[in-house]
């Protein structure tokens, strides 16, 4: 029998498998290293962003969905009306409260603060409770112009408050789920202040630059029985004030009596001195020596008006050669003031020159004042007035027709007769107010001595020096 053909077989490498298995796991390993890190949308770098985008569109939504539920849509828009600025609390100087937001606003006139604070995008579902508290304590005819309102952190009304003045102001907050509403009026607070300053321009800008401008016309009638504002204030110059002011909330809210004032200038040397003495008798001011201030007449009836520096160029009016009036010019509209306390005996109606009042001083001492271009409203014959009080203005123009030359331009003409006396206005020499008791003058030096102390020490700022 024939044997059958052996079929040859070929020889395996034991290394062969090892290759194999090598390679499927190389082409396994370049899959998944694309896929997570070379594969833009399933790459871990993609799939930790999207991650992250989700939670802060879920975040917002979740706030989104607050504010709309603490918002009304029923906002009423109103055209052509700036909405106020939200400024800083500390510029406030309010305390605030909780983590919101603090709206600040004035109210045009004739607008309610209803419609005002809606002007601010608040609405009426979020106005109606704190506006009906409100209501409990001030009438709409009490209400300020200047509102504040705090916003807690789910935009709700924490707290509303309406100013009226600096003083006073009208609040509701929100206790729990009611309202508190009252009545509030901030008390003052007083500082002493010193002022010291050189006259450049006129006594006014001098005030401004000290940062009181208010001040001056104050110094100016405290002194006015000594200096004119109208060409007895000079450049160079020199003032110093001691004044109690009285702030409410960081602002001016009005002066105390001026505690001391002095003045040194080509028209003299001054110094004047608030005094009270005891028993209830009436304050006044008092030199040093403790010789009143007052004089029975003050040396001008124009009064010191804030403005542009005015020249002084009084001249005899040309009557008669014994100088019986003088002629005080001055801008349009200048008030004329009472030299002394008295009564009005005579208002001539306007004629070719203009008004005409007299006044009784007492003691036979009377005043004609002539010239004037209007007359202050309420005036009246037999009406008693005060020293330094307005009884009429400058005219626009001297007389009638008149050119507008030194000799017709707007001035006042003052005549002084006592006893029916005429007397000349610049060189009567006007009395003194009674002195000091001699019982006062030791309580008074007490009193004045730590206030010339500090006069004596009190200097401008070295800024104004230099000027000079």
């Amino acid at each position: 029998m024939p044997r059958k053909k052996q079929r040859s077989r070929k020889r395996v490498s034991p290394w062969q498998g090892t290759l194999r298995l090598g390679l499927v796991f190389s082409v396994l390993i370049s899959i998944n290293v694309y896929f997570f890190f070379l594969r833009g949308g399933t790459s871990i770098r993609a799939l930790i962003r999207k991650t992250e985008l989700a939670k802060q569109t879920t975040s917002a939504a979740i706030a989104g969905s607050h504010l709309e539920e603490a918002a009304d849509i029923e906002v009423e828009p109103v055209k052509s009306v700036k909405t106020s600025k939200v400024k800083k609390i500390v510029e406030l100087e309010i305390e605030p409260s909780g983590d919101g937001l603090l709206i600040e606003g004035v109210r045009a006139e004739g607008e309610t603060i209803e419609h005002a604070l809606k002007r601010e995008g608040l609405s009426s579902k979020q106005l109606a409770d704190s506006l009906d508290s409100l209501s409990k304590v001030a009438h709409a005819d009490e209400l300020g112009e200047k509102y504040f309102v705090q916003l807690d952190g789910e935009h709700r009304v924490h707290w509303l408050e309406v100013r009226s003045g600096k003083r006073l102001a009208y609040r509701v907050e929100r206790a729990g789920s009611t309202w508190r509403a009252f009545k509030e009026e901030r008390p003052f607070d007083t500082r002493t202040v010193e002022v010291a300053g050189i006259v450049q321009s006129s006594l006014f800008e001098a005030f401004r630059r000290s940062g009181e401008p208010l001040l001056a016309s104050r110094f100016a009638d405290l002194l006015s029985s000594e200096l004119s504002c109208f060409g007895d204030y000079q450049p160079g110059d020199r003032f110093k004030v001691i004044v109690d002011k009285k702030v409410v909330g960081g602002q001016l809210h009005s002066y105390g009596p001026i505690l001391a004032a002095e003045f040194k200038g080509r028209a003299g040397s001054f110094r004047a001195f608030w005094f009270q003495p005891e028993g209830g008798h009436a304050g006044g001011y008092f030199n040093e020596y403790g010789e009143s201030v007052s004089k029975r007449l003050t040396k001008s009836p124009l009064k010191c008006v804030r403005g542009p520096a005015a020249t002084d160029r009084i001249h005899y009016a040309a009557l008669n050669a014994s100088a019986t009036s003088a002629d005080y010019p001055g801008p349009p509209l200048t008030p004329i003031s009472a030299m002394a306390n008295g009564r009005v005996s005579v208002i001539a109606p306007r004629g070719d020159a203009g008004y005409s009042v007299t006044l009784q001083h007492g003691g036979g001492l009377e005043a004609q004042y002539s010239r004037l271009g209007k007359i202050a409203r309420g005036l009246a014959v037999g009406q008693s007035v005060q020293r330094r009080q307005v009884i009429g203005y400058l005219g626009a123009t001297g007389p009638v027709g008149a050119p507008n030359t030194l000799a017709s331009a707007p001035r006042v003409r003052l005549m002084i007769l006592e006893n029916g006396t005429a007397l000349d206005p610049l060189r009567y020499k006007a009395t003194r107010e009674a002195p000091l008791s001699s019982a006062d003058r030791i309580s008074f030096a007490d009193a004045v001595a730590s206030r010339l102390s500090a006069l004596s020490s009190m200097e401008p700022r070295a800024s104004e020096v230099a000027v000079h």
